[in-house]
């Protein structure tokens, strides 16, 4: 009994890890997909992503930086307001 308690206690444990270590590097990995350009987040050129936003006739509110990322507040259909990242170097947006 004492041997199946330990080994189920070891199963949960090890799932456990495994679930939050995936969860992370997912996370982490989506992030990372962002390449920074050269310089202060604060100086980078915005009109690139403005250009495109505005070609594929997304409205937003404000373009920011965040994790090496352009951070655009978008405006959807419905008047609501979320949030997506654009990689500054390719312009691809990044799917978290």
């Amino acid at each position: 009994m004492k041997k199946l308690v330990t080994a189920l206690t070891a199963i949960a444990l090890l799932a456990a890890g495994t679930a939050t270590a995936s969860a992370g590097t997912y996370a982490y990995a989506s992030l990372g997909d962002c390449s920074a350009l050269d310089g202060n987040a604060s100086d980078w050129n915005t009109a690139g992503i403005t250009d495109k936003l505005n070609s594929e006739g997304i409205a937003f509110e404000s373009i920011g930086t965040f994790a090496n990322c352009f951070r655009v507040q978008q405006t959807n259909t419905d008047g609501s307001t979320s949030y997506a990242l654009y990689d500054p170097s390719t312009l691809n947006k990044i799917h978290l």
